[in-house]
C-alpha cells in the first residue's frame, strides 16, 4: 500500500523489459531514497535506463520518471483525498477477501472432521456411505451447536 512517502521497495513488482526478457525492478536497478518524496533508481546497466523509465510510466502507479544522467528520479506526489479513499477501499476489499478465505477453510476443516467422525462410527464401511451420511446429516453436531458457527 502506498503512503505518500518514497520507499525503496515500492517499485519491486514492476516488470522491466531487459535483455529480451521481463525482469523485476530490483534485478536491474538499485533504489535509494534521497528525500521523503524523491526516489532515485541507479541502473546496473546504463543501457537499460530508458526501458526502466518506460516500465514505470506504464505500470499504472501514477509516477513520471525523469532520466538525468545515469539516474532515474521519481517524485512521489503527496496523497490527495481521492488516493486515500481508493486505498481505503482496496484495503477493505482485501480484508473481506481474507475473511471469506478463512470461512472457506473453516468449512472444509469442519467437513473433514465430520467425515472422520462418521468413519469412526461406521468403522471401515464403504467411503460412499460415509460421504452420504455427512451430506444428509450436514456438519457434525457437538453439544447441540453446529461446529461451523463456533
Amino acid at each position: 500500500m502506498r503512503s505518500g512517502r518514497a520507499t525503496p521497495g515500492m517499485l519491486d513488482h514492476v516488470q522491466v523489459e531487459a535483455y529480451e526478457t521481463k525482469m523485476t525492478m530490483n534485478s536491474v536497478a538499485s533504489a535509494t531514497v534521497r528525500s521523503p518524496q524523491l526516489l532515485v533508481l541507479t541502473p546496473f546497466d546504463p543501457q537499460v535506463k530508458d526501458n526502466i523509465a518506460k516500465a514505470i510510466q506504464v505500470s499504472g502507479l501514477g509516477f513520471t520518471p525523469q532520466v538525468e544522467g545515469e539516474e532515474i528520479l521519481i517524485v512521489v506526489p503527496p496523497m490527495n483525498q481521492d488516493t486515500k479513499s481508493s486505498i481505503i477501499k482496496a484495503v477493505k476489499k482485501a480484508g473481506e477477501n481474507a475473511k471469506v478465505r478463512i470461512r472457506r477453510v473453516r468449512r472444509e476443516v469442519s467437513w473433514h472432521q465430520c467425515i472422520l467422525k462418521w468413519k469412526q462410527i461406521l468403522g471401515s464401511v464403504d467411503n460412499s456411505l460415509t460421504n452420504r451420511a455427512c451430506a444428509v446429516a450436514g456438519p457434525c453436531q457437538r453439544g447441540g451447536k453446529d461446529e461451523t458457527t463456533r
